[in-house]
C-alpha cells in the first residue's frame, strides 16, 4: 500500500510541474518560453534581466533568420501600459539591424514591416 502511495505521489508530482512548460527555437539565439498559457513570451537564451524580451503573454510569433514577430496581449503586470487602448502589442526583433522594435500599436508596426522590408510571407497567425 504504501508503494503505491509513492508512485502515485510521484506520477502526480511528474504529471502536474511538466505538463505545459516547453521551448521553442527561434532565430539568433532566442526562444520562445511557454510556462503556462498566460506565462509565454520570448527571450534570449541564457537571458539575463536586464536583456531586452517580449513579456508575457505573447499570443503568436513567427520568424525567419532575420526577423522575429510577435503579437503580445496587452498585459498590465507584464509591461508599462503605454498603449492603453490598445488590446495587443505588436514587437519586432530584427538581427541583422540589431533593432528591438515594440511595444508597438498596430500602425506603427505595418509602417516599421515596410520600413524594414520584411516578406509578406512571414506573418502572424492571430485569432481575436
Amino acid at each position: 500500500m504504501l508503494k503505491i502511495k509513492i508512485v502515485s505521489c510521484f506520477l502526480f508530482i511528474i504529471y502536474f510541474t511538466g505538463c505545459s512548460d516547453y521551448t521553442v527555437e527561434l532565430s539568433n539565439g532566442y526562444i520562445f518560453v511557454s510556462e503556462s498559457k498566460v506565462n509565454q513570451k520570448i527571450v534570449k537564451k541564457g537571458y539575463f534581466e536586464k536583456e531586452k524580451y517580449i513579456p508575457c503573454t505573447v499570443i503568436a510569433f513567427n520568424y525567419n533568420d532575420d526577423f522575429i514577430i510577435a503579437a503580445q496581449i496587452n498585459n498590465p503586470d507584464g509591461v508599462k501600459r503605454v498603449l492603453i487602448n490598445d488590446p495587443v502589442f505588436f514587437w519586432i526583433i530584427y538581427h541583422k539591424g540589431s533593432q528591438f522594435i515594440g511595444p508597438v500599436s498596430i500602425d506603427e508596426y505595418l509602417k516599421q514591416r515596410k520600413e524594414l522590408h520584411i516578406p509578406d510571407d512571414l506573418k502572424l497567425d492571430l485569432k481575436l
